[in-house]
């Protein structure tokens, strides 16, 4: 079983990469086509691409925290209500479907 440690080391490094790489779609865009929405570059300039990279490491480094929390058990207990308070906000998303036999599968199928 991977470590709580682990988890949260890699979702922090991998946010991190994520943001990254939108940066470097972001010059990509704009030195390929100039500037595409009202004349607007979406790489703005240096200030922008930091503030993008910091936001990144605050949310990155939030989450991180976040899981291993979560992961600990013995601590995760703002996650845990945070979640159960989702799961009561939001009983759509976590409705539970009775899965289908096959049977039922194959009678669909042939009316």
């Amino acid at each position: 079983k991977t470590s709580p440690k682990m988890v949260a080391m890699f979702s922090f490094d991998f946010a991190l990469a994520i943001g990254a790489l939108w940066e470097i779609v972001e010059f990509t865009i704009d030195s390929l086509f100039g500037p595409i929405s009202n004349g607007v570059l979406m790489q703005g300039s240096l200030k922008d691409t930091m503030g993008d990279l910091i936001n990144d490491t605050l949310g990155a480094l939030f989450s991180a925290v976040m899981g291993y929390l979560y992961l600990k058990k013995d601590s995760g207990i703002v996650v845990k209500s945070m979640a159960k308070e989702l799961k009561e906000d939001n009983p759509e998303l976590f409705k539970k479907e009775e899965p289908k036999k096959n049977n039922e599968i194959v009678k669909k199928e042939h009316n």
